[in-house]
């Protein structure tokens, strides 16, 4: 079972910098809003989808970097898409949707309506309510996740053997980059 909270919403990861950028300087709603030039409650889902992430995490009220923030904040353009790959391969939601649909590719084919009646089956409001959360918000958030999905999937890297046979994706380290 997942919560509400561990499913992304409002994907936007050309603003991750950004946003971790503002935490590690001592997190301000507000400053962060206008800093990334979006709402503060869209401020508010950027922070939450790096905490689910790993890129943040809460204490009390404030949010702090960790070290795979950290990692993230001072890794090259080229590592930044490793480090993001890595963070989305260890989200809960993201293995138990690949598990649910059986590989990362099937995953990807997934419609938005698929991806939303697994997440109305998978998730509830909280620890306190045990009732599904509702069929709008399963679908907005199963079109984050697809994004995700489809994100993972496009920048999977290419294994090359010696003898030059390639992965199915064909993309090596150098082409990702962190874009929504």
């Amino acid at each position: 079972m997942l919560l509400a909270l561990e499913i992304p919403s409002k994907c936007r990861f050309d603003l991750l910098q950004a946003t971790l950028e503002q935490v590690e300087n001592g997190w301000d709603p507000i400053e962060l809003s206008e800093t990334i030039g979006q709402h503060p409650r869209q401020a508010h889902f950027m922070l939450q989808n790096a905490r689910i992430l790993g890129f943040v995490s809460k204490v009390g009220n404030e949010f702090v970097l960790t070290d795979l923030g950290s990692l993230f904040l001072r890794s090259t353009d080229e590592l930044k898409g490793l480090v993001l790959l890595r963070a989305i391969l260890s989200c809960k939601v993201f293995q138990m949707l690949v598990e649910y649909a059986g590989s990362i590719a099937a995953a990807n084919r997934m419609s938005v309506d698929e991806v939303s009646d697994f997440l109305l089956t998978e998730v509830r409001v909280s620890e306190m309510s045990q009732k599904p959360i509702q069929p709008i918000t399963a679908r907005r958030r199963a079109s984050s996740l697809k994004r995700w999905v489809a994100w993972a999937y496009r920048n999977l890297p290419r294994i090359e053997s010696e003898e030059g046979c390639e992965g199915s994706t064909g993309n090596t380290v150098k082409q990702m980059r962190v874009e929504s």
